[in-house]
C-alpha cells in the first residue's frame, strides 16, 4: 500500500491532523493501535478546551473525535505500528497487520508512563498494578492507592473517588499537581492524602495487595490492605519507531518536511489537548503548502 502521508496516532494531535489532510484532499493513511483518543481516556474532566464551558469528560470528548472522524469517512486503521525505516526516499512502515509506503510520515504517539525502576515488583502482584486509569473506571467499592503527586495523581483519584475509596501517596512533601486539582482533592470525600511515603515492600494475601510503604523521614511503616495499586509517576515521549534513525537523520528528515512529530510525544509539559489539536492542524496545512510548492 502507497500513500502520500502516513498519520501514526489517533489522539488529538493525529486526529486533526487526519481531518485538516482530508479538507485539503490529500491521500493518507490515519493508523491506530487501540481507539481513537489516546490518553483523554484517561481524562477526569477537560476544562479548557474552547466550546465545553462546563467541561467535558476525556471518554466523551474522545467519543465525539470518532463521531467527527466517521462523519467525513476517514477510516481509522487499527495496526500496530512495529518499525519505520527510510529507503529510495519513502517510508517503509511495518504494522501488525501489513506493510505500507509513505512519502512523509507524521507521528503522533504521545506519551508512555513511567515505571518503577527502583522496585522489583513480585509477578503475583502485577494484575493489581496500573499505569492507567482508564481500565479501572467502572469498577466501585474498592480500596486504591493512587502514587504520585502530579496533575494525573490527582485528576485519576477525582475520578476514581466517585464510587472507591483512595489515597494518594506521595512520595515527597511538595506537589507539583495542579492547585485546582488539589483543592478539589482536598473537598470531595473518599480521598486521603499521605505525604513523604516510599514502597518498601509488597506481598498478596487473599486476592489483594498488602503494600508498606515507609516514610522518609521518621522510617515509620505504613501498611495498606489494597484492591489496586495506580502509578503516575510522569510519563515519556513515546519514540520507539524512531530507534532505527540517527539523530542526524530525524534532523533532517524533520527540516525537509518529511517528518512531523506532533502533539504529546514532543511537548514535553505542555500536554494539553488543545496544543495537540493545533500541532495536527499546522503540520497538515504545512504538508499541503509543502506539495504545493514542490508542483
Amino acid at each position: 500500500m502507497n500513500k502520500q502521508v502516513a498519520i501514526i496516532g489517533a489522539g488529538p494531535a493525529g486526529t486533526a491532523a487526519a481531518i485538516q489532510l482530508k479538507r485539503s484532499g490529500i491521500d493518507f493513511i490515519l493508523l491506530e493501535k487501540n481507539e481513537v483518543g489516546g490518553l483523554l481516556h484517561n481524562a477526569n474532566l477537560v476544562e479548557n478546551y474552547p466550546g465545553y464551558p462546563e467541561g467535558i469528560s476525556g471518554p466523551d470528548l474522545c467519543r465525539k473525535l470518532s463521531a467527527h472522524l466517521e462523519q467525513l469517512s476517514i477510516p481509522v486503521h487499527i495496526e500496530n505500528a512495529q518499525r519505520i525505516t527510510v529507503e529510495k526516499g519513502r517510508f517503509l512502515l511495518s504494522t501488525s497487520r501489513a506493510d505500507l509506503t509513505a512519502k512523509i510520515v507524521i507521528l503522533a504517539t504521545g506519551t508512555k508512563p513511567k515505571t518503577l525502576e527502583d522496585f522489583d515488583i513480585p509477578p503475583a502482584a502485577k494484575p493489581f498494578i496500573f499505569y492507567e486509569v482508564h481500565p479501572l473506571l467502572n469498577i466501585e467499592d474498592k480500596t486504591i492507592a493512587v502514587v504520585g503527586a502530579g496533575d494525573a495523581a490527582f485528576d485519576y483519584a477525582l475520578n476514581l473517588s466517585r464510587r472507591n475509596r483512595v489515597t494518594i501517596i506521595q512520595r515527597g512533601d511538595f506537589v507539583r499537581g495542579l492547585p485546582l486539582l488539589v483543592e478539589r482533592s482536598s473537598a470531595q470525600g473518599g480521598i486521603d492524602r499521605a505525604c513523604s511515603y516510599t514502597l518498601k515492600g509488597m506481598d498478596v494475601r487473599n486476592n489483594r495487595l498488602s503494600i508498606d510503604f515507609i516514610h522518609r523521614q521518621t522510617n515509620q511503616i505504613k501498611t495498606m490492605e489494597l484492591d489496586f495499586l495506580l502509578l503516575a509517576l510522569g510519563r515519556e515521549p513515546r519514540l520507539e519507531l524512531l530507534e532505527r534513525m540517527t539523530a542526524d537523520e530525524i534532523r533532517q528528515l524533520r527540516k525537509n518536511g518529511r517528518l512531523h512529530l506532533i502533539g504529546d510525544v514532543k511537548n514535553r509539559r505542555f500536554r494539553q489537548t488543545s496544543i495537540s489539536t493545533g500541532d495536527g492542524i499546522k503540520a497538515a496545512m504545512k504538508i499541503l503548502e509543502q506539495m504545493g510548492q514542490r508542483q
